[in-house]
């Protein structure tokens, strides 16, 4: 699998719930969390819709409706959708630093940990404020709550001409403690 295969397989990579419309206005309510947002706020993004027991993918394209296969899908009461959440910059920057190997090793102790990407509450990036033309090294911290425990992630890297080193302690509340080294 390739990254992009690996992000959207992630458990809790989506809002999933329904819409209804609201004083001529599409609200969408989170099953997870009972939050409503305003669906034209996502106009123009991918968002799935459930239909006969398959999540399909479209756009949004307004009150219209979601477009699907060049075919417009008209919005209605109570219709099943999921919305792709978004990961924040500083996090992404982070993921697209790591070679594969050790995107590999995150991810995976994150999954068995029962922990996803989209879990990340607290990310600080400390290497995106160093400079890669000379040699650095420092600690990148996360931190994620999968709803059932929190976990402190310490990525430990060093990065010069010849050398690029990775190490991740993740901790969790109950004391679990694992390291990757790369």
């Amino acid at each position: 699998m390739n990254r992009e295969q690996i992000l959207k397989a992630q458990p809790r990579s989506h809002m999933q719930g329904i819409v209804t419309c609201i004083n001529h206005e599409w609200i969408f309510f989170d099953d997870e969390t009972d939050e409503a947002y305003l669906l034209n706020e996502i106009v123009n993004e991918e968002i799935e819709l459930f239909i006969a027991q398959t999540w399909i993918p479209g756009i949004l394209v307004g009150d219209d409706g979601i477009l699907i296969d060049n075919r417009l899908q008209p919005l209605q009461e109570s219709t099943s959708i999921r919305i792709p959440k978004t990961l924040q910059t500083v996090y992404v920057t982070f993921l697209q630093e790591l070679c594969d190997y050790a995107f590999l090793q995150f991810t995976n102790t994150l999954k068995e940990l029962n922990y996803s990407i989209y879990d990340c509450m607290v990310c600080h990036n400390f290497l995106t404020f160093q400079s890669l033309e000379s040699p650095t090294s420092g600690v990148n911290f996360f931190l994620f709550d999968n709803e059932d425990m929190v976990c402190s992630v310490h990525h430990h890297f060093i990065r010069n001409e010849s050398i690029i080193h990775d190490k991740f302690e993740f901790v969790r509340a109950d004391g679990l403690k694992i390291e990757c080294r790369i």
